[in-house]
């Protein structure tokens, strides 16, 4: 299995597949959208976009390559970056240390098995916190207690079932799956506490079953060693040897 870097120029033959059945991407509908886009540029007064074709494709394919669409996606694009100027100017990231300090989000360096950009974040009390509002009596407090404890018990259920699920799939009896490697970067499932505060590590040691695949793994965390089966680690980075 080969995993994509984060950063790319162009898309993998398996991602073109993709693009081709969810969005109607061809080269010839690539191309002749992007003409047709420039082509309606052209004709809005006073409106210079950037003109770069990777630049205007992400507009067209978030649209499926509707050019009309993606035309007022891209104008409210630009008029989003007027309207909050600053953001866009003089923001400067040290500005906000105090977020990067809390170490509440990261990203790997390539993409899951499907091509997406894999994102961590670890959503703490404060952002889960429930809107501030006037507390009469202590039922009322038990009430959004309850409520918020439903909030994010429903949240975590969803991103498990919508995301974390299709990292973990298992086409049995179809199609042999690559076993873990030593260095590999898995998260590790725990149904007793919240995703937000499950430990990321990489493995150290494999454990192999009597069929010669790895069944059990070994993690180290930031502070702690895990054996745990395979079936509850998520990989979110591979391993990868480079020759220096």
């Amino acid at each position: 299995m080969v995993f994509a870097p984060a950063i790319m120029d162009c898309l993998t033959p398996e991602m073109e597949k993709i693009a081709e059945m969810e969005i109607g991407e061809t080269p010839k509908v690539k191309k002749e959208s992007l003409e047709k886009l420039k082509k309606r540029i052209e004709q809005e007064p006073d409106f210079y976009p950037f003109m770069d074709d990777k630049f205007l494709l992400m507009f067209l394919r978030c649209k499926k390559h509707d050019v009309q669409r993606a035309f007022k996606a891209l104008r409210s694009y630009y008029l989003f970056k007027e309207k909050y100027s600053r953001v866009y100017t003089d923001f400067l990231p040290s500005e906000l240390k105090h977020v990067m300090a809390a170490n509440c989000y990261s990203s790997t360096h390539f993409r899951d098995v499907d091509g997406r950009l894999l994102a961590i974040f670890r959503v703490g009390d404060v952002i889960l916190s429930s809107p501030k509002q006037p507390l009469t009596s202590p039922a009322s407090i038990r009430n959004r207690w309850d409520l918020l404890q439903k909030m994010r018990k429903d949240f975590c259920k969803s991103w498990f079932k919508a995301y974390l699920s299709s990292l973990q799939t298992r086409k049995k009896w179809k199609d042999t799956q690559p076993n873990l490697k030593i260095g590999d970067i898995v998260l590790l499932l725990d149904d007793d506490h919240l995703p937000g505060s499950w430990p990321i590590g990489q493995v150290v040691e494999l454990h192999h079953g009597t069929d010669r695949l790895v069944r059990v793994a070994t993690i180290k965390s930031r502070n702690s060693l895990f054996k745990r089966n395979i079936h509850k680690l998520l990989l979110l980075c591979p391993y990868i040897r480079t020759n220096t």
